[in-house]
């Protein structure tokens, strides 16, 4: 009897042996699955934490292009229609890039950058956003008083390092009429 007892429990160790390596295989799919969705959800929650960098970016460049057409005395152009050479946003002094004006100085585009490796010698702060703003200005009417059109697109960057995978650009359009 001891025998057959001892021959009974020989024929279930295979048994044993798969059984626990299903259970295994079972568990380890368990937790690929639940670090993949983990992953995922890290992924989508930095990319929509990127993205509100850049739109808060173009915001500050919208809000530095009116301040400089409104509340600067010479504004984003002087007298000439040609822009101020230095432009201060966010604490930082800004890139003017070559402007583009008409030949009758009724229409003007302003191109200036903020914290952007583009913007002239020196490094960037990568950690920081960026912005970039066009500003356009073209005479609407001269009577009573010369009167204009002003466009402004703000393109704001979650980071300067053009070459960064990771960056993300938003755009904002603010037209005006004075």
């Amino acid at each position: 009897m001891k025998s057959q007892i001892y021959k009974a429990i020989q024929e279930q160790k295979g048994f044993t042996l798969l059984f626990s390596t299903l259970i295994a295989a079972l568990v380890l799919s368990i937790g690929i699955a639940i670090t993949n969705i983990t992953l995922t959800q890290i992924l989508l929650a930095s990319a929509g934490k990127d993205s509100q960098f850049s739109f808060y970016a173009a915001d500050s460049g919208i809000e530095c292009a009116l301040k400089y057409v409104y509340q600067e005395a010479g504004s984003v152009y002087t007298a000439s229609g040609t822009p101020n050479p230095v432009i201060f946003c966010n604490g930082m002094e800004a890139r003017v890039l070559s402007p583009d004006v008409n030949a009758s100085r009724t229409a003007a585009t302003t191109t200036f950058i903020v914290n952007s490796s583009a913007s002239g010698p020196g490094p960037c702060d990568a950690s920081e956003p960026s912005f970039e703003v066009r500003v356009g200005k073209s005479l609407r009417s001269t009577t009573p008083v010369n009167s204009y059109n002003v466009h402004i697109e703000s393109r704001g960057y979650n980071t300067c390092d053009v070459n960064s995978p990771r960056r993300v650009e938003r755009g904002l359009y603010v037209d005006l009429i004075e």
